[in-house]
């Protein structure tokens, strides 16, 4: 009878060397796990690190290059901004208090170091110089995007970190969108309008109120126009003369009532407030494949001096109650018709 091979030591030696290799692992593999740097952005991974530290209600001037345009802005101690190309442009403050705030805080997911001519500060995204009341000069240089971090390069005090694609973002706002629009009276409504008068192109005027019936049927489409679209946003009297709005010209004048106080310890009372609509001349643009696109009118909004622009055919509807014909008499049950001339 063969006898039986004892197989304890070889246990044991399958136990100690899976010992062995768990220690080793636990030794070498969360050095193993951990994402490989770029070489190119060693450094501080500190992601609360400061760039500036400022006040930006006391930012005078910020000067900005992106997308190839330069703009130059003022800002003074009570916070009213100018663009300095054009110190009559009516500035929307709020993009620039956007711009001011972001960079006097500004901080970075990583600082690199000094710049080793490898981060495309030759080709900036981004240019910033800014001035504050003590006379600081801040220059921030936006360079080239990381794909590896999903952030840019920046320049600041010959130091270069990486930040977050925000702040080209900040920048990247059309002058444009800087303007501050008119608005139409709060208290304009179809319920609150008391009377319109107009003034076609032929010349032909008529007036219309809210006792001869026809505001009941009017759409309010047809005396409220968009105040979103402009093309100039501060004509002279000779520049709205050539796009052919003058005090002579087609308009629209709306009537309403609101409750106007003088102070806020007054109670408000009842009055008939206006303003008027002055239209001009209609162009066919033409779009960038050079087919022509709707024509447009150009206008102005009470007392502004900002030209708009809209779809001439907003005004058709308008103009048909030229030939709207008063009745003597109203029956509210019976609403009016009226004819297209």
């Amino acid at each position: 009878m063969a006898k039986t091979k004892n197989k304890r030591p070889l246990i044991l030696c399958v136990a100690a060397a899976a010992v062995i290799v768990l220690l080793v692992l636990l030794r070498f593999l969360p050095g193993w796990l951990e994402t490989p740097e770029k070489p190119a952005e060693t450094g501080s991974t500190d992601t609360t690190a400061a760039i500036t530290d400022y006040l930006y209600t006391d930012l005078r001037t910020l000067t900005y290059t992106a997308g190839g345009e330069t703009m130059h802005f003022s800002r003074d101690a009570e916070g009213a901004w100018t663009y300095l190309d054009d110190p009559a442009f009516p500035l929307l403050p709020d993009p620039l208090e956007n711009m001011a705030s972001y960079i006097s805080q500004l901080s970075s997911a990583r600082k690199l170091g000094a710049d080793s001519g490898a981060y495309g500060f030759d080709e900036p995204t981004l240019a910033v110089e800014a001035t504050y009341a003590d006379g600081t000069v801040l220059t921030l240089t936006e360079g080239a995007y990381s794909a590896f971090t999903g952030q840019y390069y920046l320049l600041c005090g010959g130091e270069v970190c990486l930040v977050s694609p925000m702040l080209l973002q900040c920048f990247s706002v059309p002058l444009s969108d800087m303007i501050t629009l008119d608005t139409l009276p709060a208290a304009l409504t179809e319920h609150s309008i008391r009377r319109m008068e107009l003034r076609g192109p032929d010349g032909r005027e008529k007036t219309i109120d809210d006792e001869n019936g026809v505001l009941l049927v009017m759409d309010v489409s047809t005396y409220v126009f968009p105040l979103t679209t402009w093309i100039a946003p501060h004509a002279t009297a000779d520049e709205l003369a050539e796009l052919g709005i003058t005090e002579s010209s087609a308009s629209l004048t709306v009537s309403y009532e609101a409750e106007v106080s003088p102070s806020p310890e007054i109670a408000p009372e009842k009055q008939i407030l206006s303003f008027t609509y002055r239209f001009g001349k209609i162009a066919t643009p033409e779009s960038e494949s050079g087919e022509t696109d709707e024509p447009v009118v150009c206008f102005t909004f009470g007392d502004s001096t900002i030209v708009y622009v809209m779809q001439a055919s907003l005004l058709d509807d308008l103009w048909q109650f030229l030939d709207y014909e008063v009745p003597e008499t109203f029956d509210p049950t019976e609403p009016p018709v009226y004819e297209a001339g």
